[in-house]
């Protein structure tokens, strides 16, 4: 047994998901390029077109974002994270700022 970690990417939203029962994680990035808004999506509300799901960990990212996947093999931990894609001079994030994150150990023993 062991993690497992998925990534994905390009749902025009990001995500990071856990499946406990498997112990199986998923990152999935959205868009470089561009934020999502309801109007885009065909809705009042953005919650309104958001697919349900209990295995997501927080809300959607719907900024421009990309995903890293960072490896401590000292801290023996994978940090999966979430950030934004480009400048804001409106609300003056920085592009590379992280938005969400979820650690994951490495379970002892061989990992390959």
């Amino acid at each position: 047994g062991g993690q497992t970690i998925l990534l994905s990417g390009n749902r025009d939203m990001g995500g990071l998901y856990h499946h406990k029962e498997l112990d199986l994680y998923e990152i999935t990035s959205g868009s470089l390029s561009e934020e999502i808004t309801a109007t885009k999506k065909g809705c009042v509300y953005l919650n309104d077109c958001d697919e349900k799901d209990d295995m997501r960990l927080d809300d959607f990212v719907r900024v421009a974002n990309f995903a890293t996947v960072d490896v401590d093999w000292e801290m023996r931990s994978v940090t999966l994270g979430l950030n934004r894609a480009e400048d804001s001079s409106r609300t003056g994030n920085d592009a590379g700022e992280l938005l969400q994150f979820v650690e994951v150990d490495i379970p002892n023993g061989d990992w390959f």
